[in-house]
């Protein structure tokens, strides 16, 4: 083998194994899109906080607070959950319990509709998550 030939066949070599590593770098990324959702914040009167996820089978909603705060669980923008005025709630929506609406965006918002500021806690696990 030449030199010439030798230094193509490592490149090659070195090629390969860069590709495996960024497909399976990839294939990780691809697994961990879909990570738990949640925010921690100050609300001050009006305010609100939401966050959202895609879940095909399965979600779980849930928000505390120290005052008493609106939450809300919504799928592609439409309400299937109101807790008003709660200091907190725990919302699961499951295939297999024939509680799940469908596959879609799921939201979770707390909204301060009081007049003072609140700490509040809202989170969203979808699918394998849990």
């Amino acid at each position: 083998m030449s030199i010439t030939t030798k230094s193509i066949s490592t490149q090659l070599a070195a090629t390969a194994a860069a590709l495996t590593l960024g497909a399976a770098s990839l294939a990780f990324t691809a697994s961990t899109a879909n990570a738990a959702q949640s925010a921690a914040t100050q609300l001050a009167p009006g305010q609100s906080v939401c966050v959202q996820q895609y879940a095909s089978y399965q979600a779980r909603a849930q928000g505390t607070s120290k005052k008493p705060i609106h939450f809300r669980v919504l799928r592609n923008g439409s309400p299937i959950y109101s807790a008003p005025g709660s200091f907190g709630f725990l919302k699961e929506f499951r295939s297999s319990w024939g509680t799940f609406p469908g596959p879609g965006y799921y939201q979770v918002c707390a909204v301060n509709n009081g007049t003072t500021f609140s700490q509040v806690t809202v989170s969203l696990l979808t699918d394998s998550e849990f």
